[in-house]
């Protein structure tokens, strides 16, 4: 790990306007209808539904093997 490279990414900002942070991100979950976690996406799209941490031992491999199948047709 590069340290100073994080750093430059990650600055420490202890001016930071928290108010400001939490409007920007509820106005993009109203804009992207997201109104529950987890939500998921693939290849831009939301997948409907609400699942459950169990429910994506499940989900993710056959949302693989789904894209794969598509991509090979």
């Amino acid at each position: 790990m590069d340290d100073e490279k994080w750093s430059g990414i990650w600055k420490d900002n202890k001016n930071i306007e928290v108010a400001d942070v939490i409007n920007r991100h509820a106005g993009w979950m109203n804009e992207t209808n997201i109104a529950f976690t987890p939500t998921f996406f693939l290849n831009g799209k939301k997948i409907l539904g609400r699942y459950d941490l169990k429910d994506v031992e499940l989900l993710i491999p056959r949302l693989a093997e789904t894209t794969m199948l598509q991509a090979l047709k």
